[in-house]
């Protein structure tokens, strides 16, 4: 095994409008919700296109570096290359689609593919999908709650009084 895909999925009660409007055209936001996310420099294109916008997360993890690589708003889809994971991480790409679920809800997927670095073993593979994995299903809570209720979840609150 060489690549890992991983999903999380939720149910958010807005519409699809909305949750695209938080996500998608609001991509430097993202530090406003997100517990693991402290910062956020936003790089928009010269002509203001939203493919190649790029931002820049710092989290305690350390820096990475995200370029829109998708966006399609008929579709609601949207999806970005990361620089920066752990050196176990040859390429990565975050899928997010969004999908209407009657007049008041829409649900939300993530889809996180990863290519490994030949130096990755099965232990190191296996340890990073569960941990990713892991905060994948957080990001998708926080970003829940943070549309739902308009206030950031509580572990966004806890993280930035660290």
């Amino acid at each position: 095994m060489n690549h890992a895909t991983i999903r999380r999925t939720i149910v958010i009660n807005v519409t699809a409008d909305t949750l695209w409007e938080k996500t998608a055209e609001d991509f430097g936001g993202i530090d406003k919700w997100i517990a693991s996310v402290a910062d956020v420099t936003l790089h928009p294109t010269d002509t203001g296109d939203s493919l190649g916008t790029e931002r820049v997360c710092v989290s305690p993890f350390g820096e990475t570096h995200e370029t829109m690589v998708v966006y399609d708003e008929a579709n609601r889809t949207f999806a970005y290359e990361i620089e920066g994971l752990p050196p176990i991480i040859a390429h990565g790409v975050n899928n997010w689609t969004i999908t209407p679920e009657g007049d008041a809800s829409s649900s939300i997927e993530m889809r996180l593919e990863v290519e490994f670095a030949d130096m990755a073993d099965d232990e190191m593979k296996t340890q990073f999908e569960e941990q990713i994995g892991g905060l994948l299903g957080q990001a998708v809570e926080e970003l829940k709650h943070y549309v739902e209720t308009g206030q950031p979840h509580p572990r966004k609150l806890e993280a930035m009084q660290s």
